[in-house]
């Protein structure tokens, strides 16, 4: 007789249903938990819209973390703050050692586990046998062999004594279908409740005194010699001292020593991201995680405004009477009551407008990022190509027609890129049952694609992932035809 509740079953059921049924490549956002620094990371998904939340997720509260401007990321890609406190792109293959690392999903506060133990890696396999698993501990050694299991000839070759047997360290680096958690047996379940956590990819050993390290799963998978008097294992570093009482830091991915041999401590503080040594009553900081990289930054003199490097280079001499960011590295700068544009080191609009609008034609919204840009002087306007920095209309059309004008200017560049056979550059807004909508991004324009336009065989694919179906619209050729753009998939 057990002391396990129907409760209490039920309750261990319904916790598997995020290692077992939660895909990370369909979820737009998610938090994941890194038990052995205690840590948090954010994972979000950039559709093309949603900047500013994107921004606001990642940064959570703290304004110095570093975040690119928007026409720097790509719709349908995941980003998130890595460990070292700097904006990253995760790339689809490289979402196994996410979860590997940080195998804690946060649900409302709530921590679960998204690692299994051998019991239910053994089920999934019998009863799903497209289902591939990994073990974590496995993604997360470089020297490893990581094998994927995807039958149940490959679990039984796995020997008694293994740690794949006796601790939760088995996950899904895709699934293939939805798993019914409902049909797992009571004492599967029961095996899972009681298999502890396996959270260690490192173990500390040693021989005649002295201390190494190797691969908690594979002790002949030396990463650190046993020749040290001490070592301090510490978020994929090793703190070690040496025979003269000295401290250095070892990488535990590369064995490459980071820090010398040189100080009488070293701590980290992994919520503040910074490493310190102490050497004699000095402390000083090894390591900054959370160092910021700020290309080009706004100042003030007596002469005016200007722009500068953070190490005090001048990038703009400050003769101008104001500035204002717009983006990341992209400026407006207004002088003598004119407005141009600076980005990323040059003037891609000189300061020769009375007014810059930054509105497609059809829109009352200001994006920045757009190709083209109405200007104004001297009470008329033109069009102007910001990242070719060329004038495509000289200022000479009224207020009432510069966005006809703007509009087929658009559908000339349109044309012109199908003729060259030349995509631009979109991202999917919608996905109707007929047909999907995509947003030429530099552009502002939204785009009717039918479902017909796409192979069949990729069809089902485009509708069932988003970010499968932003790399597929992103092959598209767009034409215009009697005044309509049309979207054309067949690009030889």
């Amino acid at each position: 007789m057990d002391n396990y509740t129907t409760e209490s079953i039920e309750k261990a059921r319904n916790d598997l249903r995020w290692p077992l049924q939660f895909d990370l490549l369909k979820t737009d956002a998610f938090i994941l938990y890194r038990r052995k620094d205690d840590r948090r990371f954010r994972f979000i998904r950039f559709d093309g819209e949603n900047y500013e939340r994107v921004k606001t997720f990642l940064q959570a509260g703290d304004p110095t973390i570093y975040i690119p401007s928007e026409e720097k990321l790509q719709p349908g890609q995941m980003y998130n703050i890595n460990g070292k406190f700097q904006f990253s792109k995760i790339v689809k293959n490289a979402l196994s050692a996410v979860v590997a690392s940080n195998n804690y999903l946060v649900v409302k506060g709530e921590l679960y586990n998204l690692l299994f133990n051998f019991e239910i890696a053994r089920w999934v396999l019998s009863h799903y046998p497209k289902a591939q698993l990994k073990v974590s501990v496995e993604v997360n050694d470089p020297k490893a062999k990581c094998k994927t299991y995807s039958s149940i000839d490959d679990l039984d070759s796995i020997s008694d004594d293994s740690i794949l047997k006796k601790y939760k360290v088995w996950f899904l680096p895709r699934k293939m279908e939805k798993i019914d958690i409902y049909a797992i047996p009571d004492d599967i379940i029961r095996s899972y409740m009681d298999t502890p956590d396996f959270y260690r990819e490192f173990e500390i050993i040693e021989k005649e005194g002295k201390k190494g390290v190797c691969s908690a799963y594979n002790q002949e998978n030396i990463i650190i010699s046993p020749i040290y008097e001490d070592i301090i294992i510490e978020n994929y570093r090793a703190q070690v001292l040496n025979a003269d009482g000295k401290w250095g830091l070892i990488s535990l991915f590369s064995s490459k020593v980071l820090a010398e041999f040189i100080y009488d401590k070293i701590s980290v503080d992994t919520k503040m991201g910074l490493i310190k040594g102490t050497i004699g009553e000095e402390e000083v900081i090894i390591d900054d995680f959370k160092k910021r990289v700020v290309e080009i930054e706004i100042f003030q003199s007596e002469e005016g405004y200007g722009l500068r490097k953070p190490d005090g280079s001048i990038v703009l001499d400050p003769q101008y009477d104001n500035i204002k960011l717009l983006k990341t590295n992209m400026f407006e700068v207004f002088n003598d009551g004119l407005y141009g544009i600076f980005k990323g080191g040059d003037f891609t609009i000189p300061c020769a407008y009375e007014c810059i609008d930054y509105r497609a034609s059809d829109s009352d919204v200001s994006h920045y990022y757009l190709r083209f840009l109405k200007v104004c002087r001297d009470d008329l306007w033109g069009i102007v190509d910001q990242y070719e920095g060329k004038v495509v209309r000289e200022c000479r059309y009224g207020q009432k027609e510069i966005n006809d004008i703007l509009h087929a200017v658009v559908l000339e560049y349109i044309q012109d890129c199908f003729e060259r056979h030349q995509s631009i550059k979109n991202y999917v807004l919608y996905r109707g049952e007929r047909s999907i909508i995509v947003r030429l991004y530099e552009l502002g324009k939204d785009i009717k694609v039918p479902k017909y336009c796409f192979p069949p065989q990729i069809q089902k694919a485009i509708y069932s992932n988003f970010y499968y179906a932003c790399i597929i619209t992103n092959r598209l050729l767009f034409k215009v035809e009697e005044g309509k753009i049309l979207a054309d998939y067949n690009i030889g």
